[in-house]
């Protein structure tokens, strides 16, 4: 998948954080001595576009199966924006990417190749 958002960033540099459910903390994929670039939250979209976090119960429970990937314009860092749940992070966000029923294929997102800023 290619973002083009006007960020310089290689893939090496770089950490996705993930968020599987509303009270969660992150799970971090990518280069761990790096900041966190790209956000992704589990959670399911309504007809309206609107989008519900995924529940403390999980995947299995829930039956939620999209997944949201948040970004800045820039490529920036969410460093002070990743609170349990990513909802400050949803809400610094200026892009929202929905990729609806892609939880089911998470382990061909989690890596860090797989998205480049150009």
């Amino acid at each position: 998948m290619d973002i083009g958002f006007g960020a310089v960033i290689t893939s090496a540099s770089f950490n996705i954080a993930y968020f599987d459910n509303v009270g969660s903390f992150f799970t971090s994929y990518g280069n761990p001595l790096t900041f966190v670039s790209v956000v992704l939250r589990r959670g399911e979209y309504q007809d309206d576009g609107t989008f519900t976090p995924g529940t403390v119960q999980g995947a299995l429970v829930d039956q939620f199966n999209d997944l949201q990937l948040l970004v800045h314009t820039d490529g920036s860092s969410y460093v002070g924006q990743l609170a349990a749940g990513g909802g400050v992070a949803f809400a610094a966000s200026e892009h929202e990417i929905g990729l609806v029923d892609a939880y089911d294929h998470l382990g061909s997102l989690v890596g860090i190749g797989d998205i480049t800023f150009v």
